[in-house]
């Protein structure tokens, strides 16, 4: 037999009085993540996550820290769990976090953050005392980093666009094909 609380979870039947659970306070509030699922998988996970007595969120959300917890980044050849680095990379601020990230792991930077990067490197905004400052202009220097990365040249290797290293897949293929063609017919590659 279904139970009320596991059917709505946020409601409580006692005799014939109904009550809502409070709502979260901001001490313990999470961000919000939307997600697709293959709706088969998302089926099995909320009858497990009722089978546990919990929320699909929780079950979620201990699945991805216990996939930290076993799988890690390779630095120097050695692998390391993200959860360990938790510390070190994690800041309430998203421009601390941001440079905190690039200074450990700029081998993941995508193009436009290197440009994001390279702008708060010249600006000299990488130090502590500087953070301040770069969070009061990150979101302009975001949208600089941006436009920056969409106008660097493109380049193309085997018929296929490259923009900064990475292939752009914004670029519709037969204008490469008709720019390469037209290059080779008049002798320059």
């Amino acid at each position: 037999m279904l139970t009320s609380d596991r059917l709505f979870p946020n409601v409580s039947l006692e005799g014939n009085m109904t009550t809502t659970k409070k709502a979260a306070t901001k001490g313990n509030r999470s961000e919000n993540l939307n997600l697709r699922f293959n709706p088969r998988l998302k089926y099995l996970a909320g009858i497990q996550a009722r089978n546990e007595r919990r929320t699909l969120s929780n079950l979620i959300e201990n699945a991805v820290e216990a996939y930290l917890a076993r799988t890690g980044v390779t630095i120097g050849g050695k692998k390391t769990s993200l959860l360990d680095w938790s510390e070190p990379l994690w800041a309430i601020n998203e421009a601390e976090r941001f440079v905190r990230f690039a200074t450990e792991f700029p081998f993941l930077l995508t193009f436009e953050e290197e440009h994001l990067w390279a702008i708060i490197q010249n600006r000299e905004l990488t130090s502590p005392h500087s953070w301040d400052q770069l969070a009061l202009i990150f979101d302009d220097l975001q949208k600089l980093a941006v436009e920056r990365a969409a106008a660097a040249p493109i380049v193309s290797v085997g018929g296929f666009p490259f923009r900064g290293g990475k292939m752009d897949t914004s670029i519709p293929q037969i204008l490469i094909e008709t720019k390469t063609t037209k290059s080779k017919k008049s002798g320059k590659a």
